[in-house]
C-alpha cells in the first residue's frame, strides 16, 4: 500500500487484494487550505501569488499568532516590534498592519515615518490600522491610514479582511 508521506500525496489501495485505488491525502499534504493536486491550477491563479505583508505590533505573542495565521492563509510576512523597527523593513510590502498603542510611538503619529519609508522606496503599500479600540478605528483617515482591520485578535477575521482587500 502507497500512502502519502510528509509533503507529498499519494494513492492508497483499498484493500490488501483490491487493485481500485483512491487518492489519500496526509495534513501535511495541505498548503494554505490547499491541497497539492491543486497546486497547478492556484500557479495560474492571479489570487494565489503570495502577498508581501508587514505587521507593527507590540506584543510578541500578537505578533506570532497573527504571523502564524497569515503565512497559513499564503501571506508572506514580516514583522515588526515598533516604528523605528519597521521603517526599513516597509521596503516592498504590500500591505503594512500596524497597531495604534506601543509604547514609544504609537501607530497613529508615527505613520508618517512609514509612508515615508515606503515613497523612499518605491513601496506602493496600504496602510491600515488595527485595533479594537472604536474611537481610535472610527479616526483612522485622521492619522492618514488607508483602512481599518477591527476586531483585533481574532485571526479568521484579519485573514478575511485581509482577503477582502488584497491587492490584485
Amino acid at each position: 500500500m502507497f500512502v502519502a508521506r510528509r509533503g507529498k500525496a499519494g494513492l492508497a489501495r483499498t484493500g490488501p487484494y483490491n487493485s481500485s485505488l483512491r487518492f489519500a491525502t496526509h495534513p501535511a499534504c495541505e498548503v494554505g487550505g490547499y491541497l497539492w493536486r491543486d497546486r497547478d491550477r492556484l500557479m495560474d491563479d492571479p489570487m494565489a501569488r503570495q502577498v508581501r505583508v508587514l505587521i507593527v505590533d507590540d506584543s510578541a505573542a500578537a505578533l506570532t499568532a497573527m504571523k502564524k495565521a497569515l503565512e497559513g492563509a499564503g501571506y508572506a510576512v514580516r514583522t515588526a516590534k515598533s516604528i523605528e523597527e519597521a521603517v526599513p523593513a516597509v521596503a516592498g510590502a504590500e500591505l503594512v498592519i500596524v497597531d495604534f498603542h506601543m509604547p514609544g510611538q504609537d501607530g497613529g503619529p508615527g505613520l508618517p515615518k512609514l509612508k515615508a519609508a515606503a515613497d523612499a522606496s518605491g513601496s506602493r503599500a496600504k496602510f491600515y490600522l488595527h485595533t479594537s479600540d472604536p474611537i481610535e478605528g472610527a479616526n483612522h483617515g485622521k492619522y492618514g491610514f488607508d483602512g481599518l482591520l477591527l476586531y483585533k485578535g481574532n485571526l479568521p477575521r484579519l485573514v478575511s479582511q485581509l482577503d477582502a482587500i488584497r491587492p490584485k
